[in-house]
């Protein structure tokens, strides 16, 4: 994995976090906050609701980058 020797040099090989286990907690962030989106849709103006998305987008791409390097 990509950046594993700094950012969890600490941890045991066996115990680091591989590339799937990444990948279920990206999915399942998207899974919770399309849903907590689709909860809230109907109460929020579109222009919040947009600044919302594209927030998250951002969030998850930097997170990504983080893991990567």
């Amino acid at each position: 994995m990509a950046g594993e020797g700094s950012m969890f040099k600490f941890l045991k090989p066996r115990l680091r976090p591989q590339a799937i286990d990444i990948q279920a907690a990206a999915a399942w962030g998207v899974a919770a906050t399309t849903t907590a989106l689709w909860l809230i849709q109907n109460f929020i103006p579109l222009y919040v609701y947009a600044v919302i998305c594209i927030s998250v987008l951002i969030a998850l791409l930097v997170a990504a980058v983080k893991v990567i390097m």
